[in-house]
């Protein structure tokens, strides 16, 4: 950690002290609102089949759909990341809490694919404003400044609520009637008691002057540059796997299994995100660089379990790969997560965390886009191999 790292640190700590049980709740509100918005950046995932047989679209235009959302979270993060050391954490949570909101309105108002375009667009901006500025404020409101703990709870409040919210929509559309409106009707409703609580939330970012918005460029601290190249390396491996598993796993499972049930292709995203986050909280006390190392190691494992399952239509080995590939992303997230914020100035967290975040998204984006460019002409099978070849090459260097 930068002595200047520690100097704002033990400066926000003795500022804090004296109200230790605000800054608890505080804190467990930021996760919530974490959490519930990313349970909706996921919300659409299984129900995008109900979609193509609505308008009859391609799926193609799944991938470019899916893919607009992670376009829109690099571009936010790269034009507004520091929007929160500007204006405040509280400010933008609930700009947040807003685009979240939009967002599901949008979906349960589609009457074109193109509605389906903006709404995931506006979803993309929930999570980039989201991503980088939860961590950020989950490391200054922990009451006892553990930024290991906070880390930890970043993580699984992001990985829970991305896999949460494609089985509480793949149950809802199942189960009940109105089948693409109640899940976001669900969505809305989960986010308000947020939108309430943060209004009374505790800033942390002590602002001199009259605040304003600039753009900014990425920009990391010279000292922790190559912390930052491997860290963001390691979360665009994750990442990668990641987006690919999301955007591939309903499909597949439906049809290595030949059962026509949302919820099969729901719960299967879950197992990958629900292994993310029970890594993470069981392995916390593991040194950061060793849980990168893990990670990637698991990474590649599950890499190889998909292209197997995908050769062999085997589901036992697909749902192998997906516990493999769930263990292997949430380390190396939360390993390089804790590394990085560990040594970034509290004063330009939510810029760190943007560039990193940026890199991550870059990582969920093209390889889906490469997916469904190659795909129509090689098969799924033939794509997802060079996929794993790829990524697999790039985490093995990363590991050394």
């Amino acid at each position: 950690m930068t002595q200047k790292s520690m100097e704002s640190d033990a400066a926000l700590q003795g500022e804090h002290t004296p109200d230790t049980s605000r800054f608890s709740r505080a804190f467990w509100l930021v996760s919530y609102a974490f959490f519930v918005t990313m349970f909706g950046t996921t919300t659409p995932a299984p129900l995008y089949v109900l979609y193509q047989e609505r308008w009859h679209f391609s799926e193609g235009m799944i991938t470019g759909i899916y893919a607009a959302y992670p376009l829109a979270v690099m571009a936010i993060l790269l034009v507004l990341g520091r929007l929160s050391d500007q204006i405040g954490r509280r400010r933008v949570l609930l700009i947040t809490m807003g685009c979240a909101i939009l967002s599901s309105l949008i979906f349960i108002s589609a009457q074109s694919v193109a509605w389906l375009f903006v709404g995931r667009i506006i979803s993309g901006f929930s999570a980039g404003l989201c991503t980088s500025t939860a961590t950020a404020a989950l490391n200054e409101l922990q009451p006892r400044k553990n930024l290991r703990y906070a880390a930890v709870v970043s993580t699984a409040s992001n990985m829970l609520g991305l896999g949460t919210g494609p089985v509480v929509a793949s149950v809802l559309a199942q189960f009940l009637p109105l089948p693409t409106i109640l899940p976001y009707l669900a969505h809305i409703v989960l986010l308000l008691p947020a939108v309430i609580g943060l209004w009374t939330l505790p800033e942390t970012v002590r602002r001199t002057g009259q605040s304003r918005w600039r753009p900014q460029s990425i920009g990391v601290p010279g000292d922790i540059r190559w912390i930052f190249v491997v860290a963001s390396v390691s979360v665009f491996c994750a990442y990668s796997l990641l987006s690919v598993f999301t955007s591939l796993a309903p499909d597949l499972v439906v049809s290595l299994l030949r059962i026509n049930n949302l919820v099969i292709g729901g719960l299967a995203v879950f197992i990958v995100f629900g292994f993310s986050a029970l890594a993470q909280l069981l392995l916390r006390q593991v040194p950061e660089r060793t849980n990168m190392m893990i990670g990637l190691a698991f990474l590649v494992i599950g890499l190889a379990l998909t292209t197997w399952s995908l050769y062999s239509q085997s589901i036992i080995l697909f749902l192998l790969s997906a516990i493999c590939g769930g263990l292997g992303q949430g380390l190396a997230y939360m390993g390089s997560a804790m590394l990085l914020n560990h040594v970034a100035p509290v004063d330009r967290r939510g810029e760190v965390n943007s560039g990193y975040f940026a890199v991550g998204y870059l990582g969920a984006d093209l390889p889906v886009l490469g997916l469904g460019l190659i795909s129509g002409s090689i098969g799924v099978p033939a794509a997802t191999l060079d996929f794993s070849i790829g990524i697999g090459v790039l985490s093995v260097i990363t590991l050394v």
